[in-house]
């Protein structure tokens, strides 16, 4: 329950912390005014800075205690999310555009929502789409795996994932290769969670534009190095982890139980502390499901 409803709202208390400070500031500007028409700018150097760092310090004081009250007016919430995803999915990546796009809006428009912590947790899930043990041209796969569908119907599949995509700011290639399975990708991932939350988004980000937009094969190692250095990992820490098999047996784990849930529709899913979202959902129905977490 929010402190605020048993003694004053957000605005008022903000008015009030303003008013009080505001006079303070126009004091300080007045008798700076006065000074300046006596001769203000031949006062000694020292004082004359104490005038305007005064000054200065009083309007600080004003955006930090506003802030402070509007963050105590609310209650800090924790929001947690699971997102079971595969890399080479090209809905995984329009969706968390989406999410994103939805976590964003709530901080900006839901009361106290940009006090919130949001936790997410990227989970793996192998689709293996290429059986053989090497890359492989993805342009080859798509044909076998859609080759009971008619022309026009592949057609339009990529029609509509082409600009789904394009309306959360992605192109998608169709072009690259595909390795024989993701498990690094998501290794470094399951490694990465440790570190703070924007790089692990960042890291998951640049590995699926990766794939889709840049037609790169994320089997390598190599590219994940590259990848990772770049959202702030330690290059010695990122070979340590490739060239040995950290993690494999625990993300192997997580994968075969991501797939064997008696509810698995497949990938993409998002689960909201008990609230269930599958496939690329828009932002409005992870808002809804946001507030719904909030108040419980």
């Amino acid at each position: 329950m929010p402190l605020w409803p048993l003694y004053k709202t957000p605005v008022s208390l903000e008015r009030q912390v303003r008013s009080n400070l505001n006079r303070e500031v126009k004091e300080s500007l007045r008798l700076q005014k006065k000074l300046h028409g006596l001769g203000f700018v031949k006062l000694q150097p020292q004082y004359r800075s104490a005038l305007l760092f005064n000054t200065s310090l009083m309007v600080n004081t004003l955006e930090i205690q506003t802030g402070v009250m509007r963050q105590a007016a609310y209650d800090v919430n924790v929001i947690e999310i699971e997102v079971i995803f595969d890399f080479i999915c090209a809905w995984c990546y329009i969706g968390k555009r989406k999410l994103d796009k939805a976590i964003d809006l709530y901080r900006k428009v839901y009361p106290g929502g940009k006090y919130d912590t949001i936790n997410i947790k990227w989970s793996p899930y192998y689709l293996n789409y290429n059986p053989h043990a090497r890359s492989v041209p993805k342009s080859e796969l798509v044909y076998e795996r859609l080759s009971d569908m008619k022309l026009e119907q592949r057609e339009a599949l990529f029609k509509r994932m082409d600009q789904i995509g394009r309306s959360v700011g992605i192109n998608i290639k169709s072009g690259g290769l595909i390795g024989s399975n993701t498990r690094d990708a998501h290794r470094l991932v399951h490694l990465s969670r440790q570190k703070p939350q924007d790089v692990q988004s960042a890291l998951v980000e640049n590995i699926l534009a990766a794939y889709h937009e840049q037609e790169k094969d994320i089997s390598s190692k190599e590219l994940l190095k590259e990848i990772a250095v770049r959202v702030d990992h330690d290059a010695a820490e990122i070979d340590r982890w490739l060239n040995s098999d950290i993690a494999a047996e625990a993300v192997d784990e997580e994968a075969r139980m991501n797939k064997e849930r008696p509810d698995n529709t497949g990938v993409p899913c998002y689960i909201i502390q008990g609230y269930r979202l599958d496939g690329a959902s828009d932002p409005s129905e992870f808002m809804e499901i946001f507030g719904k977490a909030r108040v419980e």
